[in-house]
């Protein structure tokens, strides 16, 4: 999403009492989870050299970097 996107369906929340926040966002929740249910068995990992740069930038060189590197060390 786009911070201005986000920015205009904040604006548009304006006035909203956490009673109606929570009605909606259980509401939308609920949408959500549904079409993930249905979309689930569907969804298989795809990119693994992104996965690879995530696992670097979330730990660092702690990890062997040859394993994303496209190769694997023999056992």
């Amino acid at each position: 999403m786009k911070t201005d996107n986000a920015i205009k369906y904040a604006e548009a929340l304006e006035g909203i009492s956490y009673r109606d926040w929570q009605m909606l966002k259980v509401s939308i929740d609920r949408m959500f989870q549904g079409k993930l249910k249905e979309l689930e068995p569907e969804l298989k990992l795809s990119d693994t050299e992104q996965v690879g740069r995530l696992i670097q930038s979330q730990f660092g060189n702690e990890s062997n970097p040859m394993l994303f590197m496209g190769s694997v060390p023999n056992k």
